[in-house]
């Protein structure tokens, strides 16, 4: 019986599926963040209800609730 591929894998902003060599820091899961400008540029931007984003206004992380 085969083993199922349990290795980590992400998805980049631009879509595309990665493989982790190993466990994923938050450096790396910071900078596949998407930076806008509040809540109405993160939704044009295409951050998902609940996705996490880089705020440039507030140079925070910010949740978009809706």
């Amino acid at each position: 019986m085969a083993k199922p591929d349990l290795q980590g894998v992400r998805v980049t902003p631009a879509g595309e599926l990665r493989r982790d060599d190993g466990k994923l820091g938050l450096a790396l899961a910071f900078d596949n963040l998407l930076t806008a400008e509040g809540p109405l540029d993160a939704t044009a931007s295409g951050v998902p209800v609940g996705g996490l984003y880089v705020d440039s206004t507030t140079s925070g992380i910010a949740v978009r609730l809706s």
